[in-house]
C-alpha cells in the first residue's frame, strides 16, 4: 500500500513540475516578463524534487531517483540557457541567417562580433564604465552572466552521465560553450568572443570546486 501511494504521489508531483513548466514556457511565449518565466520554473524544480522524494519512499533506489530529478532539472536549465542566449530579443537575440545578408553586412557583423584576443573585451567593458558610458548594472550583468549561465551544466553532465568524470563533464561543458558561441554567430543573433569563453569555463570550473568541496564535507558526515 505505501508502495502504490509512493508511486502515485510521485507521478502527481511531477505531471504537476511538467505543468508548471509549459506554464514558465507560455508565460514566456506571452512575453509576460522574467517573473513568470522564473517563478513557474522554480516550482517545477521543487515539484520534481518532491516527486523524486515520493519515488524513493516507495522503495525506488536512491542513484535511480537522483539520476531522474537531475534530468528532469536538467531540462529545465536547458529551457533558461537557451532562451537567454540564443532567443532574448532584449540583448539583440534575433536570428538572422548569416549567408541571408548581404556580404557588406556579414563583413561588418563579423568585424564587430568576432573576438580572439583574450581579455580585450573585458579591458573595453572595464573601460566604458569608468569612463560613464556604460552603467555599473550591465557591466555586472555581462561579467556575472557570462559566469552563471555555464556553471550548473558539468554538475549536471556528471550525475547524468555514466562514466562518473568531472574532466568529461568540463569538456562536454566546453564543447556546448563552443557551439552555442558559433550558433550565436551563423545566426546573428550574439558574438563570438573568447572573453565570453573565458567567463563561461571559469563559472563552471568553479561550480565544480565547490561542489567537490561540499561533497566531501557531505561524505565525511
Amino acid at each position: 500500500m505505501r508502495k502504490r501511494f509512493g508511486m502515485g504521489a510521485g507521478c502527481t508531483a511531477m505531471l504537476t513540475g511538467g505543468g508548471w513548466l509549459v506554464c514558465g514556457i507560455y508565460a514566456d511565449i506571452g512575453r509576460d516578463g522574467y517573473g513568470g518565466l522564473f517563478f513557474c520554473t522554480a516550482l517545477y524544480w521543487l515539484w520534481t524534487w518532491l516527486g523524486g522524494v515520493c519515488f524513493a519512499s516507495s522503495g525506488v533506489s536512491e542513484d535511480r531517483v537522483r539520476k531522474w530529478v537531475t534530468v528532469l532539472w536538467f531540462f529545465g536549465y536547458l529551457y533558461l540557457l537557451l532562451r537567454f542566449t540564443l532567443f532574448e530579443p532584449a540583448y539583440d537575440r534575433e536570428m538572422h541567417l548569416l549567408w541571408t545578408v548581404s556580404a557588406a553586412e556579414r563583413r561588418a557583423y563579423l568585424t564587430e562580433n568576432i573576438n580572439f584576443i583574450p581579455f580585450h573585451s573585458l579591458k573595453l567593458f572595464w573601460r566604458a564604465m569608468r569612463c560613464g558610458y556604460l552603467p555599473l548594472s550591465v557591466c555586472f550583468a555581462n561579467i556575472f552572466g557570462n559566469l552563471a549561465v555555464f556553471a550548473p551544466m558539468p554538475v549536471f553532465l556528471y550525475i547524468i552521465g555514466k562514466k562518473k568524470s568531472m574532466s568529461l563533464a568540463l569538456f562536454c561543458t566546453l564543447s556546448a560553450v563552443i557551439l552555442v558561441e558559433t550558433v550565436q554567430i551563423f545566426t546573428m543573433c550574439g558574438s563570438a568572443d573568447v572573453d565570453d569563453l573565458l567567463l563561461n569555463m571559469g563559472g563552471a570550473v568553479f561550480c565544480v570546486g565547490f561542489m567537490k568541496r561540499f561533497w566531501r564535507k557531505l561524505r565525511r558526515k
